[in-house]
């Protein structure tokens, strides 16, 4: 095995770290969800009139128009963001403005 060289005198540059802050938008739970549509007399209708409601999370979309939804436009042309409900959405800062001024919660 060979030696290693170098050159320089092994001094950095005296760059300062920045800090920037992670804002995070976690979507709303829906509240009630219900595990099934269906509660009939099969036996899986009985099984799920059993079960409470649960809780999960929608996607929210950012139009293009600046308005939030959690429904599904169908039109992605107007779309201009998606918020993954039961994720940790990693948001800027003028996304938190935007979210804060809709109603939601950013961290």
């Amino acid at each position: 095995m060979s030696k290693r060289a170098a050159t320089g005198l092994g001094t950095g540059a005296d760059i300062a770290a920045t800090f920037t802050k992670s804002f995070i938008f976690r979507p709303p739970a829906e509240a009630d969800y219900p595990m099934s549509s269906y509660y009939d007399q099969t036996p899986a209708g009985r099984l799920f009139s059993f079960m409470e409601p649960g809780k999960r999370r929608l996607n929210l979309y950012k139009l293009t128009d600046g308005t939030f939804t959690s429904v599904d436009p169908r039109d992605d042309s107007r779309v201009s963001k998606i918020y993954f409900g039961g994720h940790n959405n990693f948001v800027t800062a003028e996304e938190k403005t935007d979210l804060v001024a809709a109603g939601y919660e950013v961290t």
